[in-house]
């Protein structure tokens, strides 16, 4: 059997349409979620303590209107994140014939566990690595915008080694997270603080985790509320193609006219 043709590039425009070529591909906006355990496991889906994550909640919250993308590792250190950035996070994804790009960027639990564990980085260099991880993306066209998520507190009555883990170590690393996002070398707009820290560091904060680290369901949420908070302020709450009722009865060519046309009107609204 014959291998099929190949797919036209993204970027093709030969004639258009109506022309018989191939019209631009429909770029919605996109949102990538970068960090460890806490974004890894937000794409969960469970009747478990830890509910609905809240990648997933992002993903339903903005269908058809924006991919969401998941880039969590589970365990991973600020400074592991930026030796891998390069790699996961690619280049080129903002620019005019891409729909909006925001990068989510949640990292620091880890690093703020007991100095000789395995995983501790410095509230120092966790600083500098956030804001090499900002630079490069910003710099290489990686997101339009950039929201600095702070690692939430951890819930210090559930943990069975607090000298490892607790709300004071966590504290400095999510003050260091909102000194990067108020650094005045980025463009107004383009890095924005999302405090998690601060809605989750109370002496009561159970409801929040569902092991003292990791998010509950109620966490989960609160994550998605806030991340979505400030997307609504970046990208259009349009769909990214007609909804059905506005095809009907027309032609193949029509509705790839009609879709491109809506596609371009929501370009040109970002």
């Amino acid at each position: 059997m014959a291998a099929p043709p190949p797919l036209p590039s993204a970027h093709a425009v030969s004639g258009g349409v109506e022309g018989g070529g191939v019209a631009e591909m429909v770029r919605p906006a996109r949102v990538t979620c970068f960090g460890d355990s806490l974004t890894q496991f937000g794409s969960r889906v469970s009747e478990d303590a830890g509910g609905v994550g809240w990648v997933a909640l992002l993903q339903e919250a903005l269908e058809r209107k924006a991919d969401v993308v998941n880039r969590g590792y589970s365990g991973y250190t600020s400074t592991m994140a930026l030796a891998v950035a390069p790699l996961v996070l690619g280049t080129g994804f903002s620019g005019a014939e891409n729909g909006t790009h925001v990068l989510t960027i949640l990292l620091g639990t880890n690093d703020a566990t007991a100095a000789g564990n395995s995983q501790h980085v410095d509230v120092d260099e966790y600083k500098r690595n956030l804001t090499d991880i900002v630079r490069l993306v910003l710099s290489q066209g990686a997101a339009d915008a950039v929201l600095l998520i702070t690692p939430p507190g951890v819930c210090d009555a559930m943990l069975a080694n607090a000298n490892e883990r607790s709300n004071a170590r966590v504290r400095p690393y999510a003050r260091a997270c909102a000194e990067v996002a108020s650094m005045t070398e980025w463009a107004e707009g383009r890095v924005v603080c999302v405090d998690l820290h601060a809605q989750t560091a109370s002496p009561s904060n159970a409801e929040f985790f569902s092991d003292g680290i990791h998010l509950s369901g109620r966490g989960n949420a609160l994550v998605a509320s806030l991340v979505l908070e400030r997307i609504w302020r970046m990208i259009p709450d349009q769909r990214d193609l007609p909804n059905w009722d506005a095809l009907v009865g027309l032609s193949p060519d029509e509705v790839k006219r009609a879709a491109q046309a809506h596609h371009e009107a929501n370009k040109r609204a970002e």
